[in-house]
């Protein structure tokens, strides 16, 4: 197994450190005093070796001078407690500041990637490139900047002793150095190739990682247990997690051999290189006849040398690694939308007011996926006003969900135009566009929180409104459920936490329209909103709708044609078009695609009973 790391040069490992102005002002964000202080900390950490040597060092020579004299004091060991307490300080600070400092970083970097999701499209969340992005982030990069930042400090110690260290050594013999740098530097240079190469390799694995996390998540998940006990999926599933694991393990094998391999190398050579520095210390010492405590100062400050360049050798092989990482964190963080500059994007500033919406209207709207040519709309034009209702009907992919996608402004880059109040879309603001339209999707979300929540989740800020909650409720007959719970409103949902009460499919989706109505919307979208609900429950539900949105705007998207008979017209997609349109009566009586879709399931209907 090879990986070959592709443009490793100077001007690349540079190029890493390109975000360190960013996390200089992430670490000082994150709070000023704990990062001040740190920095102080390391500093005078660093300074400790040194004077524990010298302090040793002193005792050493009082010992060896005042034992001839017999005139030893006992202050000589007072230097050596006295440092031996700074340094009991010093690191006692410096855990509990650090441990603070690292909570309030993680917590920050999380909320961060929290805060880009948030911004992010739909068509982002559909795109493969993204998702490997973000895993990536979140598995490998979202700890980097907490090592770094400990790289740095102890790198910062490391230099600071080293440099002590090094200061020693000059006053005796200077050449010693050139003995002591040799293998470290040798060292640095091939474990940094080899720190890209293992970069390299992780960065392969991200669609892999996210196909074996998917896995994991179908075994352990309550939605896809039945379904996968039934068909006895388990096995199927375990073989394919254990084939990613074992080339995932393949791979760490290699790479942990081969870096072994180089470590051991270097540290034996760099240990031949400290006995010869050693001999030729204890060699010039021994002609020089000085005392005890000055060859072990000397001594000390060779294995200190050598212990210290190999921590910056190795901090810095570090902090090429983290860099790499770092540069995919905050690539992710400067993110910017591909349709960013395009005059075909919501404004998010122009009209801000909540102005009630009279009408909508599109004009000659098409429309294609990103990455996809063909056109999943195309020239689609119709308008709606206040107090009307409208049907989308049609075969699987049609495009009916994707005009809601549009009308909400989950997707932009479209042609033609849509029209609110006569003004284009691309006029509003997006916050004004949320706050009047109430979307119930065929994938609506079940909120494993309270009843109450996952009703004013519709308006965050009547969250605390009882009378309207229960209202919203009513108007889908989820509040009998609700009055029977235990906690009533303040009852958990689901399974997931301690005291969850789970649902069935269609309890849930009623939670979901109270939801929608629980948003005093102008604007209300029912995609497929009896697809859990049984033919009492959906009657009960659209009879319900159709008095709230008297004097609304309200559109349905369906497969169910008995559904559809609510509103006031119909309009019939095929293939990305407008084919018909018209109230129910008028479109059987035009026997074209309507017609044959409503017989066929007139026909489905009629052989099920035939068939009793």
């Amino acid at each position: 197994m090879e990986h070959r790391a592709e443009h490793l040069n100077v001007k690349s490992i540079l190029h890493s450190f390109q975000y360190w102005p960013e996390l200089t002002k992430l670490l000082w964000r994150t709070d000023k005093k704990y990062f001040t202080f740190i920095i102080f900390g390391y500093l005078l950490k660093g300074l400790l070796p040194i004077a524990n040597l010298l302090s040793i060092q002193y005792l050493v020579s009082e010992i060896e001078t005042k034992s001839l004299s017999h005139t030893l004091q006992i202050s000589a060991v007072f230097p050596l407690i006295l440092v031996m307490l700074c340094s009991l300080l010093v690191v006692s600070l410096l855990e509990y500041t650090e441990k603070l400092f690292q909570i309030v970083l993680s917590n920050n970097l999380q909320t961060s990637i929290i805060l880009k999701t948030s911004t992010f499209k739909l068509a982002d969340f559909e795109n493969p490139q993204v998702h490997n992005q973000l895993k990536r982030v979140q598995s490998d990069s979202i700890d980097r900047p907490t090592q770094i930042y400990k790289e740095l400090i102890n790198l910062l110690s490391s230099l600071v002793t080293l440099f002590s260290s090094i200061a020693i050594l000059i006053a005796f013999r200077w050449w010693i150095l050139l003995i002591l740098v040799v293998s470290p530097l040798a060292s640095f240079y091939s474990l940094l190739k080899f720190t890209q190469i293992q970069y390299i390799a992780k960065k392969k694995r991200a669609p892999l990682q996210r196909k074996s996390r998917y896995i994991n998540y179908l075994l352990t998940n309550e939605n896809s247990f039945k379904e996968i006990k039934l068909y006895q999926l388990s096995n199927y599933f375990i073989v394919k997690y254990k084939e990613i694991f074992n080339i995932f393990y393949q791979e760490d094998k290699y790479l942990a051999k081969k870096r072994i391999i180089l470590y051991l190398s270097f540290q034996i050579i760099s240990t031949l290189f400290i006995v010869i520095a050693l001999v030729i210390i204890i060699l010039i010492t021994w002609k020089e006849q000085l005392l005890v405590g000055s060859i072990y100062g000397l001594v000390q400050a060779v294995l200190l040398a050598n212990q210290n360049i190999n921590a910056v050798s190795q901090g810095l092989i570090s902090l090429c690694d983290h860099n790499l990482y770092l540069d995919e964190l905050f690539i992710f963080f400067n993110r910017q939308h591909k349709d960013e500059d395009s005059n075909m994007t919501l404004k998010e500033s122009s009209i801000h007011t909540d102005p009630t919406i009279e009408c909508l209207e599109f004009k000659n709207v098409s429309f294609a996926y990103p990455d996809q040519k063909e056109l999943t709309l195309k020239d689609v034009s119709f308008k709606i006003n206040r107090g009307e209702s409208f049907a989308l009907v049609g075969r699987n992919g049609s495009g009916k969900t994707t005009v809601i996608k549009l009308l909400t402004g989950l997707y932009e880059d479209f042609k033609g135009d849509i029209l609110i109040n006569s003004i284009s879309i691309r006029n509003y603001n997006k916050e004004m566009l949320f706050n009047r339209i109430g979307v119930i999707f065929q994938d609506f979300v079940q909120f494993e929180f309270t009843a109450r929540e996952n009703i004013g989740f519709g308006k965050l800020e009547h969250l605390d409104h009882d009378v309207r909650i229960w209202e919203a409720a009513q108007h889908t007959g989820i509040d009998r459920i609700i009055r029977n719970f235990p906690d009533q409103l303040e009852q958990q949902l689901g399974r997931n936490f301690e005291g969850g009460i789970q649902l069935s499919g269609g309890q849930w989706q009623k939670i979901a329209i109270s939801r929608a109505l629980f948003k005093d919307a102008d604007v209300y979208v029912l995609d497929e909103p009896s697809s859990f609900l049984d033919p009492e429950s959906e009657k009960q539900v659209f009879r319900q709708f159709q008095n709230f949105i008297k004097d609304k705007l309200g559109m349905y998207i369906s497969h169910r044609y008995t559904s559809v008979l609510y509103a006031d017209k119909i309009l019939v997609l095929d293939k990305g078009r407008i084919v018909e349109e018209g109230t129910h009566q008028k479109l059987i009586e035009n026997r074209g695609l309507y017609y044959e879709l409503f017989s066929d399931e007139i026909k489905s209907f009629q052989k099920a009973v035939a068939s009793k």
